[in-house]
């Protein structure tokens, strides 16, 4: 990796490819999947690598929490002023505002 960057060789070819999202989450799959995708040439091939899951379990929370507080909003009739994920924050606060959504909230975990 280089920067914003995925530098993939084999033997004297290399390929420079953007990483577009979350540099970091790239890294750190990379640095754990390392051993098994290359040997004394580079990487061993293309199908191995793209076959590695790269998944972002925090974003993934977020947006299961946001899902959640939707469907709060709707069982209880709550009117959201905005819907999007840039507003989950804004909805979490108007959701949670409901006397029944700590309640619930704890039941369900």
């Amino acid at each position: 990796m280089n920067g914003e960057y995925l530098i993939i060789c084999y033997k004297t070819n290399c390929i420079k490819c953007n990483i577009i999202g979350n540099v970091s989450l790239v890294q750190i799959t990379l640095n754990e999947n390392l051993p098994s995708i290359i040997d004394e040439n580079g990487i061993i091939g293309m199908n191995e690598l793209k076959k590695i899951p790269v998944i972002d379990y925090e974003k993934q929370k977020q947006i299961k929490n946001y899902i959640d507080d939707l469907v709060f909003a709707l069982y209880f009739k709550i009117k959201l002023t905005s819907i999007g994920f840039s507003d989950c924050e804004k909805v979490h606060t108007i959701v949670s505002r409901n006397k029944y959504y700590e309640l619930i909230k704890t039941n369900l975990q």
